[in-house]
């Protein structure tokens, strides 16, 4: 989990993306990473790692997030007929992304097999054949 980050973890991070999801505050859209990869890829993956090792190196830009609310139904302008959505900065998004991916690999390993709920290839119906057996 500690190990640096490399280039195809910050390339396939990106390539799952939407290009047509709203960018947070910096106004940097997931278009852009996908469209400069070539670019952006060493660069991130440096940016990754440098947070990696020194977390006080984030900054408050970084993480931050605007608010906006979305129209669901009835009245527009009564505050009950909306719901908030964060929009979070495109880089911030793919480091998660691919820290993200790292747990994965590594969850099955930590969580015990009893833990079936939300857990990728484990299903809850397994803890009621293993009650019945």
């Amino acid at each position: 989990m500690h190990s640096p980050f490399i280039q195809d973890e910050v390339e396939a991070a990106i390539k799952t993306c939407n290009p047509n999801e709203s960018p947070g505050p910096d106004g940097v859209t997931n278009a852009f990473y996908f469209n400069h990869l070539n670019q952006v890829k060493p660069i991130l993956t440096t940016l990754f790692y440098d947070i990696l090792e020194n977390p006080h190196h984030i900054t408050t830009e970084f993480t931050e997030g605007l608010i906006h609310t979305i129209y669901k139904k009835g009245n527009p302008l009564l505050i009950s007929n909306r719901r908030p959505i964060t929009l979070l900065n495109t880089d911030y998004k793919i480091l998660s992304k691919v820290i993200n991916a790292r747990l994965l690999r590594i969850l099955p390993f930590i969580i015990n097999n009893n833990q079936t709920g939300f857990v990728p290839h484990r299903f809850i119906i397994d803890n009621i054949i293993n009650i019945n057996e």
